[in-house]
């Protein structure tokens, strides 16, 4: 009896040396494992994201004014609203032909391509000018993704397989041959069919956009001007405007274009561009003297180029190294680094920013 519980004795402990043993092994796999997988992430680079997203729906409107489209697109996230000028890119899905603004229909299944830090309001639905262009139909599927050195986007999980039937071009429309090569380690606009399931998945597109170009395009209040506005942040400025100056208010009725465009004639210009070379200073000017003017077309006559990024953000002029600054739904404007309080407050009537003219003087000097 006392032999057999040596040997039970000699064979349990035989047994827990066994299981440490492998215990410490496969502590020591795991942590290789672990170092490994570490390493492997550090020297793995980031993924790059496309700068541009995809809004689809159906139209609701399509509006023309002057040489400025405003594009209304029903879906099911409250949809939105584009404000373009007529140099956008418009194509259609099936094969990435070309067609205009003005082909586009209530009812038609539309694609906005958009600049993802464009500024939108916060009106429902949503305002913004980011839109860089539209694909018309779903014949095809529609994404945009940056694609690496083995074009492929990580973000999206597909990888393109460019054949001789792949039609290349970029934003610009510039006429060129562009390969493969030119679409590695850009952003683009791909039209595409079936795909693998393999992961990422594979597709031989019909159609590849080079969006990079886009980047290098200039923000002006021309591309801008008409969309950081709601009808409410309207009716509210016209209220203000109305409590703070009631004069100003008959210059803003319902037909405001109109009433204000009868402002802007060459007798009115003239006498304020006299009253500037009499050297009457901006404080000088009676506040009933003063008259509201169209920003844009003033400031780029007189040279200035004008710049506006968002509703919330001041206007600025710049020429020559003088540089102004005014903002919409404030009297105060900037020259340098003093601050002037003009006689009208600036206002945004019917996408279009109106200032006051004494504001005219110091840009007209």
């Amino acid at each position: 009896m006392k032999k057999n519980k040596m040997i039970y004795t000699v064979m349990a402990g035989a047994l827990v040396l066994s299981t440490v043993g492998s215990m410490s092994v496969f502590a020591e796999d795991t942590t290789t494992l672990a170092a490994e997988q570490s390493q492997t992430e550090q020297t793995q680079p980031e993924a790059t994201e496309s700068q541009y997203m995809t809004v689809a729906g159906k139209i609701e409107s399509v509006q023309k004014e002057e040489d400025y489209y405003t594009i209304s697109v029903a879906n099911d996230n409250m949809g939105m609203v584009f404000t373009v000028k007529e140099s956008v890119f418009v194509i259609e899905s099936k094969n990435g032909d070309t067609m205009k603004l003005d082909d586009l229909q209530e009812g038609m299944d539309i694609t906005a391509i958009v600049a993802k830090k464009s500024p939108m309001t916060m009106s429902i639905p949503p305002m913004t000018s980011g839109a860089i262009g539209f694909v018309v139909g779903n014949e095809n599927n529609i994404m945009t993704g940056y694609f690496d050195e083995t074009l492929t986007s990580q973000e999206a999980m597909l990888a393109l397989n460019i054949s001789e039937d792949t039609k290349i071009v970029d934003i610009q429309g510039t006429k060129q041959v562009f390969t493969q090569d030119s679409v590695k380690n850009q952003d683009c606009l791909v039209l595409y069919g079936i795909t693998t399931r393999s992961i990422p998945a594979q597709t031989t597109p019909d159609f590849v956009m080079l969006l990079n170009t886009a980047q290098e395009q200039e923000t002006t209040a021309s591309d801008v001007i008409g969309v950081v506005e709601t009808k409410e942040y309207m009716q509210n400025q016209q209220q203000t405007q109305s409590e703070a100056n009631p004069t100003d208010s008959a210059s803003l009725n319902n037909e405001g274009t109109e009433d204000i465009a009868v402002t802007e004639t060459k007798e009115t210009v003239a006498n304020q561009q006299a009253r500037t070379d009499e050297g009457a200073s901006i404080e000088e000017t009676p506040a009933e003297a003063v008259t509201l003017l169209p920003l844009r077309d003033t400031a780029e006559k007189a040279g200035f180029t004008v710049t506006w990024t968002g509703n919330d953000k001041p206007v600025v002029l710049e020429k020559d190294g003088v540089q102004i600054e005014v903002t919409v739904g404030s009297a105060e404007y900037k020259k340098a680094d003093a601050t002037f309080t003009s006689g009208k407050t600036t206002v945004l009537q019917d996408s279009k920013i109106y200032i006051g003219s004494d504001v005219v003087q110091e840009i007209t000097k």
